[in-house]
């Protein structure tokens, strides 16, 4: 437990000490959050012509829609970090 609160201390204190990268990390996730919620939305409003008939199939054929487009969405960040050369990296920071 005491490791638990000395890492919400140091969450806490990092913000004062780079202000600039905490700004940054909360608007990229507020984007995120954003870009998610627009996503979900329009992934509803254009498969909901499927609610009204609510068979076996159409539901599991929007369920699948919508997983497929999670997993796109996580597998193109991973599969272009896979392609980055840790030397490469490190040498432009």
């Amino acid at each position: 437990m005491t490791g638990l609160f000395q890492d919400v201390r140091y969450a806490l204190r990092q913000p004062h000490k780079n202000p600039g990268f905490a700004a940054s990390a909360i608007v990229v996730l507020a984007l995120g959050v954003g870009a998610t919620t627009s996503v979900r939305g329009t992934l509803d409003s254009q498969l909901s012509l499927w609610r009204n008939n609510r068979g076996p199939a159409h539901l599991c054929a929007r369920r699948l829609a919508v997983v497929a487009s999670s997993a796109v969405a996580i597998r193109i960040p991973a599969w272009r970090a896979a392609y980055v050369e840790p030397m490469v990296a490190l040498r432009y920071e």
